[in-house]
């Protein structure tokens, strides 16, 4: 019913190797066949195994025999085919020591006493038994001297199974991790095994052989051991590679190789020995970067481009962290002829990269790595300045023009928008005129990103509205930014009327989606990982295994211990104590921390109260203000209303008067046309002067009602101003006060 996991993970179980060992003629191929027994082969019964072998060579030998023989086509045994060579390459490539000490040197005899037969106790028996102990021992000693030959005798066929090179190159690189230094002794007295190794080069298994023979990066003590054999290795690979460039794989492989080699010296680069990093700059020199260019043009394969990037990144990791100067590195001399090269290296077509139609029914030809490691070199180059007048104007056309060949390829976007910005950054007017007025980079950007151009939807669009934004922000910084501006204006473009364009293009592309920046997320997340809260939960969390402690001891027992009781019980019983009231004292500390924190909070709450009943009164005032405030709005338009009313009065007698100056006017006029001269002749000259008078005074009362008609509008007028400067007064008064009363009213709150 209940699960056993004694018996499932094997616990308190004897081992299977342990119960093997108790039969008698044991082989390997018994101990193979027991079901589950690898996993305990190369871990817990590992040196019981290797003592096995180490007394039975022979079983050994055939466990050796297995990885390296071939096996007969007519063989249908699956353990033969499969299953021992798969187990002997696991145990060898486990680094077992015992087993790899003893294919270098004999083991040490033990001791053992000599066990006697009382009832053959006699001389011949002995005679007999040490010749057979003897002739056993030289036996074993043949088959142990010869181990490692027959392990290396698989180099010698002309050909090798896949799976029997994987097997054989595990089994190797373990012994060179372990004892890298007597395996090139063992080649330095056995040339033709590193020829045998050449010969079967096409495989990338025994290609990895030469790597941990360069390196022997595990063993440390070895590290600086024969730098001269290693430094001829790679001189002789060099050799093999120029006669092998019609061979794609071996290229590859080695050229591999080449690239491990760098990429981990410069990851290991402050942990390496410095022996080990001067052979490798020696063998820079010696073989120069031109050769893999030209290899690079002839094979067409990528990976030589790689060599050369990660080639001048050690380089120049080497060239900065060189002290001693021991070692002096002429870069301009070693990648001059290599920047000549470049552009032809960007013009070349990939005749291994065959083109194919698109769904659009465009003919489409790949772009391949080899492009993109060319642009990557350009731009480690572009970070010496010694470099920069040996670039050319027609080099960065050619990689324009390979981004119009290629608009939907994301890295080589990615590449060249790194390559403009770096160009861009170095503030040199050389590499400025060249990218800017002679590459015409602004003209590129505009003419295949404007507001026409953006109707194709074509891939590198996002990264030039980036470097569009880039150059604006950053057009200062370059004079030559301006110039090609100019030159835009008499080709009929605007720059700033392009970036115009772009704004929309911006405010959707440069908006967080639902407003929320992500960024900003993860820094909180990392600053509540930093925060020292963590610290305090843990502090509770001991707390809690405090008082887990507490109750379990103090426990009320009423039993009496005895009298012959140990010191130690007693120090453990006065330790908790002391802990008790550890305990105790931390509990307190906490309460009164908590009471004070209470209180705390009390204060602030009484404090809020005060502060929202000053609030309410605050807010009382304003409303009050804001009332007399409208009161006045409405005086000032009851005063507006009267003066118009008083206008429109003093108009209107205006009106009046000059209706009646006409009227009379009028009279007059007919009076001196009805009159006849002969009735004038006729009548007294006293009625005459009468009427004569009487029309003096009607003008002379007239024009004093125009007058005094004036006067009372002018009156008006000068009260309508007055009025209206008084009520201005007060209304700034009024905003004066207002003001000061809110000065007031936070430092009496504070």
């Amino acid at each position: 019913m209940f699960f056993n996991f004694g018996r499932f993970f094997g616990f308190g179980q004897q081992p299977k190797f342990d119960n093997l060992l108790k039969k008698d003629n044991l082989t390997i191929e018994c101990i193979f066949n027991e079901d589950d027994i690898l996993q305990e082969l190369k871990g817990t019964s590992s040196s019981k195994f290797a003592d096995f072998l180490i007394k039975h060579p022979q079983e050994y030998l055939k466990m050796i025999n297995y990885i390296v023989e071939e096996i007969p086509d007519q063989c249908t045994e699956k353990n033969r085919c499969v299953k021992y060579p798969f187990y002997g390459s696991e145990i060898l490539g486990s680094e077992n020591d015992k087993l790899i000490n003893f294919l270098f040197e004999k083991p040490t005899e033990e001791s053992q006493e000599d066990v006697r037969n009382p009832i053959d106790d006699n001389e011949e028996t002995e005679q007999i038994e040490s010749l057979e102990q003897n002739n056993n021992i030289q036996e074993n000693e043949i088959i142990r001297a010869g181990l490692l030959d027959n392990l290396l005798k698989l180099l010698e066929s002309d050909s090798i199974i896949i799976t029997t090179a994987g097997y054989f190159a595990k089994v190797i690189n373990s012994i060179i991790n372990k004892k890298g230094y007597y395996f090139w002794e063992h080649l330095k007295h056995y040339p033709d095994i590193i020829s045998n190794l050449f010969k079967h080069s096409y495989l990338k298994h025994i290609v990895d052989i030469f790597e941990k023979l360069i390196i022997m990066e595990e063993n440390y003590d070895q590290s600086t051991e024969y730098m001269n054999e290693r430094l001829a290795l790679l001189q002789r690979l060099v050799v093999f590679l120029k006669g092998k460039q019609h061979s794609s794989v071996i290229v590859g492989n080695i050229c591999e190789l080449f690239v491990e080699l760098y990429r981990k010296s410069i990851y290991s680069f402050d942990n390496q020995q410095q022996e080990y990093k001067n052979m490798l700059v020696q063998f820079t020199i010696t073989t120069t970067p031109l050769f893999f260019m030209n290899l690079a043009q002839a094979t067409q394969q990528s990976v030589v481009y790689q060599i050369l990037n990660v080639q001048f990144e050690f380089l120049n990791k080497f060239q900065l962290s060189d002290q001693s100067n021991e070692v002096n590195i002429n870069l301009i001399q070693l990648y001059k002829p290599v920047i000549q090269l470049l552009e032809k290296a960007i013009i070349q077509v990939d005749i291994f990269k065959i083109p194919f139609i698109s769904a659009d029914g465009i003919e489409v030809r790949p772009l391949g790595d080899a492009k993109l490691f060319i642009i990557q070199l350009i731009v480690q180059l572009i970070q010496k300045s010694e470099f920069y007048r040996h670039f050319t104007a027609e080099l960065f056309c050619q990689i324009i023009n390979l981004v119009k060949l290629h608009p939907n390829n994301n890295q080589l976007h990615l590449l060249f928008e790194k390559l403009i910005v770096e160009l861009f950054e170095k503030n040199d007017e050389f590499l400025h005129r060249l990218i800017l007025d002679e590459a015409q980079l602004l003209q590129f950007i505009i003419q295949n990103n404007d507001e026409k151009a953006r109707q194709n939807k074509y891939g590198f669009k996002g990264i030039l509205t980036r470097l569009s934004n880039y150059l604006n922000s950053n057009k200062n910084k370059s004079n030559l930014f301006q110039v090609s501006q100019y030159l835009l204006t008499q080709m009929q473009i605007d720059w700033d009327e392009y970036m115009k364009g772009l704004e929309r293009v911006n405010k959707i592309e440069q908006e967080w989606i639902l407003g929320i920046n992500p960024r900003q997320k993860e820094q909180k997340i990392i600053e509540e990982i930093i925060s020292p809260n963590i610290q305090e939960e843990n502090q509770e969390q001991n707390h809690i295994i405090q008082g887990i402690r507490k109750c379990i001891s103090s426990d009320n027992n009423d039993v009496i211990q005895p009298k012959d009781v140990d010191n130690e019980d007693f120090e453990i019983d006065e330790e908790i104590q002391l802990d008790f009231q550890e305990k105790q004292n931390q509990d307190e500390q906490i309460q009164e921390k908590e009471q004070h924190i209470n209180e705390e909070q009390e204060h602030q709450k009484d404090l809020e109260e005060v502060i929202e009943s000053q609030n309410i009164e605050i807010n009382q005032t304003d409303q009050d203000k804001n009332q007399i405030i409208v009161e006045n709005k409405q005086e000032e338009q009851e005063s507006n209303l009267n003066q118009q009313e008083n206008q429109k009065d003093s108009n209107i007698l205006i009106d009046k008067s000059k209706d009646q100056v006409q009227d009379q006017q009028q009279l007059n006029d007919n009076l001196d046309i009805s009159e006849d001269p002969q009735k004038l002749q006729e009548q007294e000259p006293e009625e005459t002067q009468e009427i004569i008078k009487e029309q003096v005074q009607i003008k002379e009362d007239n024009e004093v009602e125009k007058e005094e008609i004036q006067e009372e509008i002018v009156q008006s007028q000068d009260a309508l101003e007055d009025q209206s400067i008084k009520n201005e007064e007060e209304q700034q008064k009024q905003n004066i006060e207002q003001e000061n009363q809110n000065k007031e009213e936070p430092k009496q709150i504070e």
